[in-house]
């Protein structure tokens, strides 16, 4: 709560699974979303604390987005990723309809369009 200066334990009451990723609410930092169990593989808010986008994993990787006080999740349509999945989700906090996704396999994705198409910015590491 104070920009990492000082530490205390929360408790994770009814969580199941082996957490992968925790992402914070931007506007209510007791608000934490967690990415557990096989499937899930990456949490993140919007900055504005509107929706949280999810990234998980099924023999295909899937990412989709959610609104926070409830509603039905919407499909984000990916990149082919063949066997990769989405390791972390980020928002340009300048340009908020600009996201860019990495992937495990070292893949990078930006998107100009809140998500509907993406262009390579690394693939494997390797950059243009």
């Amino acid at each position: 709560m104070n920009g990492g200066l000082a530490w205390k334990p929360a408790r994770a009451a009814g969580l199941q699974g082996d957490p992968q990723a925790l992402a914070v609410h931007p506007g209510n930092a007791i608000t934490v979303a967690v990415a557990n169990g096989v499937q899930g593989v990456s949490a993140f808010f919007d900055l504005d604390g509107k929706h949280l986008w999810y990234g998980a994993f099924d023999g295909q990787a899937r990412l989709a987005r959610v609104p926070v006080g409830g509603g039905k999740a919407q499909a984000v349509e990916l990149p082919a990723l063949g066997r990769d999945a989405v390791a972390y989700i980020a928002q340009n906090p300048a340009v908020r309809t600009e996201y860019a996704i990495a992937t495990f396999e070292r893949g990078v994705y930006l998107s100009k369009d809140s998500g509907r198409s993406w262009t390579p910015l690394a693939v494997r590491g390797n950059g243009d």
